[in-house]
């Protein structure tokens, strides 16, 4: 049985013209309701911190996590005024070990980069931020083999 994930294959072109209507039925409900009420990012933000705490022991997935960093991104989406909202809006990303990002280490799943730190976030992660997405941990597949197969 595959895990149930939500994912979107968009071209470059739907991703710079991504609106609520455009994100898969999950992600617009979410959205629009933090568009409405950015205090439920707060509540969303402490939901996924509570999973990743709960479990990473266990699943070993993420190569990085500052909760103090993803609480200063949400913090700068509180002053974001509601006509400068994107679709994006305050949900939860997380990115692959694979992409830069310029507040986080990026190994490219190497040893050989350890302690890397881009001076720019990759395109695809400066579209996310500007869709206001908060990106959260950098998930790897350095350790696969640490890494368990959970299914949630």
């Amino acid at each position: 049985m595959r895990p149930k994930t939500l994912y979107w294959h968009g071209t470059d072109h739907e991703v710079l013209t991504m609106t609520h209507q455009t994100l898969p039925p999950p992600a617009r409900r979410t959205s629009q309701q933090i568009a409405n009420d950015p205090l439920q990012a707060t509540e969303l933000l402490d939901q996924c911190r509570n999973a990743v705490d709960a479990r990473e022991g266990e699943i070993k997935a993420f190569q990085f996590v500052d909760w103090a960093l993803v609480e200063k991104q949400a913090a700068h989406l509180q002053n974001v005024s509601v006509d400068k909202r994107g679709p994006l809006f305050g949900l939860p990303v997380a990115v692959k070990d694979i992409f830069d990002t310029a507040d986080m280490p990026t190994t490219y799943g190497s040893t050989i980069y350890a302690g890397h730190r881009p001076s720019v976030d990759a395109a695809c992660v400066a579209r996310l931020r500007a869709a206001g997405a908060i990106i959260t941990v950098s998930y790897t597949h350095l350790r696969a083999h640490e890494t368990a197969d959970v299914i949630s």
